[in-house]
């Protein structure tokens, strides 16, 4: 029984909303596509997996941002749980430049899963969410609160948590990210206290098709 639930924990902890693309919030520009990939490690605390403690289990994944404006990015990633995520990327404070920065990404996680789980064969999360950051030289630092919501077979779940993190820029292409992130189950139902946790580096550049 305990190695079937291991097996449940990887498999649902894998296919679990992303919790952050590690992003700053600046936008790429206008004409701009930025590609990378992640990985991370995905957990969750002794509340969540009272029968295995707090365990985390790794995943990766893919992403692309392309800048459709100057402030304003279509974002896509895909992860090896089977989650696409995709949002636009809408800057409000500041521009490529800025020491400050400050962008909201609303968007929506779709999750392939076994229709014998669910309604249906796709899952949809909606997401909220704004990135702050503070740029010097090479490096910045960012804060990404975001609020998630999910619906699997009529229980409803609210997720809401923030990520803190650190990208440094090699050169005016090659950006890597190291960011964690905390995020609560705001329902007492069904494992009252439970949270997830997701620690993730990044690698992305930046291609200019001007």
């Amino acid at each position: 029984m305990r190695v079937f639930i291991v097996f449940l924990l990887i498999f649902f902890l894998g296919g679990c909303a992303q919790l952050t693309r590690l992003d700053t919030g600046r936008t790429i520009g206008k004409g701009n596509v930025e590609v990378g990939g992640f990985i991370a490690a995905y957990g969750v605390n002794e509340a969540g997996s009272p029968d295995l403690g707090a365990v985390a289990v790794p995943f990766a994944g893919i992403q692309t941002n392309y800048g459709i404006a100057n402030k304003v990015d279509i974002n896509a990633s895909l992860n090896t749980g089977g989650n696409l995520y995709l949002n636009p990327k809408i800057q409000l404070v500041g521009d490529q430049e800025s020491s400050f920065a400050l962008s909201i990404l609303p968007g929506v996680d779709f999750q392939f899963i076994n229709p014998d789980l669910g309604r249906g064969k796709i899952l949809m999360r909606p997401h909220a969410s704004l990135i702050m950051s503070l740029h010097q030289n090479r490096w910045a630092l960012f804060l990404e609160p975001k609020y998630v919501f999910q619906n699997f077979s009529d229980e409803r779940t609210h997720f809401i948590g923030t990520t803190l993190g650190y990208e440094y820029s090699l050169n005016n292409n090659w950006k890597l990210a190291l960011g964690y992130s905390h995020f609560y189950n705001l329902d007492p139902n069904p494992f009252n206290g439970s949270a997830l946790y997701n620690i993730g580096f990044s690698a992305k550049k930046l291609i200019s098709l001007k």
